[in-house]
């Protein structure tokens, strides 16, 4: 079964819903073209703190009976490295927790017909996995969109090496969003570091002010999870923006009914958004590390939040 450990393990998602459609969301999907079951499937490359945080809140939501009823049908992956899939593994706990009000957590186990792979219990399609896990005639699993939670100045290196290695992930047109934790290379139409970027996916900037400290390896100490706001924008200047605005509006839905407060913004704006982040994180980190708290406390002190 799944396993929530929260009092009240509806009430992370009542912001999410109070200003959740489903009829907006349904007219998305038909924008949008998805297949015929009405599928959707969302992968999360990296599990630090923000892959964490995001995939947690995804997860929980995909394994929800009650959001199978109002959404199309989630699958939710995420990637991480051979290695530290290996050694997360060997703990007894299987298991990637939130420490916010009230725990949020998700018991795993490992798959029977794949050693490379964890799967919630009783919910399939929310897994842990490697990369080299996904085989490339599977047609079937391709990713429609993909959130990639590296370090900002990883996000070409990265991808570039899924274009090399692991072009098959997603499927053509997929939408891959980057999300920021300040200003870093970001790959941007015309550049050379985007000439050689698979051009059959599309791309999106992504800033979160939802923070979070790893404890260690599946355990995030959260930061304003339920106020922090996740800003998305397409990048701009080419001619398929309006069908990417339209991913980016169903994704945001997605966002919104995991308890995940969303807002599009127009490219223009989003360069000035990234930089107000990284004036936030030069001040409040610093800040944060030296009393060993919670990046709340200190942006109290100085008024920031």
């Amino acid at each position: 079964m799944l396993r929530i450990c929260s009092r009240n393990p509806s009430a992370y998602r009542s912001v999410g819903r109070s200003i959740y459609s489903v009829s907006c969301l349904q007219n998305v999907m038909e924008e949008v073209g998805t297949n015929r079951s009405n599928e959707l499937r969302v992968g999360v490359l990296g599990l630090g703190a923000i892959g964490t945080i995001f995939f947690t809140r995804l997860g929980r939501l995909a394994a929800s009976v009650k959001a199978k009823r109002e959404l199309p049908t989630l699958t939710v992956d995420a990637f991480v490295k051979a290695e530290r899939f290996e050694n997360w593994t060997r703990n007894e706990k299987l298991q990637l927790c939130l420490q916010v009000s009230n725990e949020e957590t998700l018991a795993f186990r490992l798959d029977d017909l794949n050693e490379k792979v964890a799967t919630v219990l009783d919910a399939p399609n929310v897994r842990v996995r490697t990369l080299d896990s996904v085989v490339a005639d599977d047609c079937d699993g391709k990713l429609d969109v993909l959130l990639v939670a590296v370090k900002a100045y990883d996000n070409v290196k990265v991808i570039h090496e899924l274009r090399e290695k692991s072009k098959h992930l997603m499927k053509d047109g997929a939408l891959c969003v980057l999300l920021q934790n300040g200003l870093g290379e970001v790959p941007r139409d015309g550049e050379n570091a985007l000439d050689r970027v698979e051009d059959r996916w599309e791309f999106a900037n992504g800033v979160t002010f939802v923070g979070g400290r790893v404890v260690e390896f599946g355990s995030v100490v959260t930061s304003g999870l339920d106020v922090g706001m996740t800003y998305l924008a397409p990048f701009g200047g080419s001619e398929e923006e309006k069908q990417r605005s339209t991913k980016i509006e169903m994704l945001t839905e997605i966002f919104l009914a995991a308890g995940l407060r969303c807002e599009i913004l127009e490219p223009s704006k989003m360069q000035a958004m990234l930089w107000r982040k990284l004036i936030v994180n030069a001040a409040i980190n610093p800040l944060a590390c030296l009393l060993n708290a919670p990046n709340k406390l200190p942006a109290k002190v100085v008024g920031i939040a």
